[in-house]
């Protein structure tokens, strides 16, 4: 009668454990998408599998310990797993979703940056006059402040890939 009980407190532990990683996983649901999300959604993944497979053993031992045959074993179907399924299944789509988000996202910023740098060699090379090229540069550099492309880019810095690259194509 005390292993019943035992057994029984055991499953009740262990169901509580599972329906809390899965209300974790339905809070993350809620959360922004980021790459922090899914490293989570990982974590409470393998403890929500660790958790399976710790009852599937302990029911397959009770199993045999009962006299069944290990071949004859079949694990209790858990409503809660269909549940979690479909969580880790919302969160798989959200990430892929999000991964090609982002890679659009890197391509758009580098195709900027590149028609940034063919207009800044297109300036050098064909502006001869530096009060001229100057006010080129600011109005690129003001087109690239609206795409976040060119921050970093400043006037003494332009002043002197000017002089730098005038000077190399002088003496070439």
């Amino acid at each position: 009668m005390d292993q019943r009980r035992e057994d029984t407190e055991t499953e009740r532990t262990r169901l509580i454990m599972k329906e809390e990683i899965i209300n974790r996983l339905e809070e993350l649901v809620k959360e922004e998408m980021m790459d922090e999300t899914f490293a989570k959604a990982d974590e409470i993944k393998n403890e929500y599998l660790s958790a399976c497979e710790a009852a599937t053993h302990e029911q397959h031992e009770k199993f045999l310990a009962e006299g069944g045959q290990s071949d004859d074993f079949q694990s209790p179907k858990d409503p809660l797993d269909s549940r979690f399924n479909e969580l880790i299944h919302i969160l798989s789509d959200r990430e892929s979703k999000f991964k090609r988000l982002q890679k659009s996202e890197i391509h758009s910023r580098l195709k900027a940056k590149e028609d940034i740098i063919n207009d800044l060699q297109k300036l050098i090379t064909e502006e001869t006059s530096i009060g001229k090229a100057f006010n080129s540069f600011k109005d690129l550099q003001r087109n690239g402040m609206k795409s976040e492309t060119f921050r970093t880019v400043n006037t003494k810095t332009f002043k002197a890939f000017i002089t730098v690259t005038r000077t190399t194509s002088i003496t070439t």
